[in-house]
């Protein structure tokens, strides 16, 4: 993507290239990210001021690990890649409830809930500790006032 548009500090991490808690709760996504790499700039810090016009700061489909073709694509406004993103937020909208819905009414563990999302649904194995700190997430920010989340 080339424009002659200038560089500006990346609104997502506010120029640090990367996202903490503070960034999070501003773009109010609290149950779908997690800190790291801004994947809005790719950790550089900086953004084409054209990005601020074609894609919004707190999109959830631009994350650190989107490959790079498939991130142009995307930014290019390619069909097939802006359908990807949508099914993406579907799916991690289905999934936030799913994990939800275990803990508050099936009244799972967080162990528990990891287990059936690595059975049942094919996670990734390799990534239990992301897959329960992304869980133990949801269950922080879906009920504030637990005092203690059960694992």
């Amino acid at each position: 993507m080339t424009t002659k548009e200038p560089e500006i500090d990346c609104p997502r991490c506010l120029g640090k290239g990367f996202v903490n808690d503070a960034d999070i709760k501003r773009l109010g996504r609290q149950l779908e990210w997690t800190s790291g790499l801004c994947g809005y700039c790719v950790g550089i810090g900086t953004v084409n001021a054209y990005m601020l016009k074609n894609k919004e700061v707190n999109d959830l489909y631009l994350t650190s690990d989107l490959p790079l073709v498939e991130r142009e694509k995307y930014l290019s406004n390619d069909q097939e890649a802006l359908d990807r993103a949508a099914i993406q937020e579907v799916n991690a909208k289905l999934m936030i409830g799913f994990i939800q819905n275990y803990y508050l009414n099936e009244k799972k563990s967080v162990d528990e809930i990891v287990e059936i999302l690595i059975q049942d649904y094919g996670a990734d194995a390799n990534k239990i500790s992301q897959i329960k700190t992304s869980v133990t997430n949801i269950i922080k920010h879906t009920n504030p006032d637990v005092d203690g989340i059960q694992f």
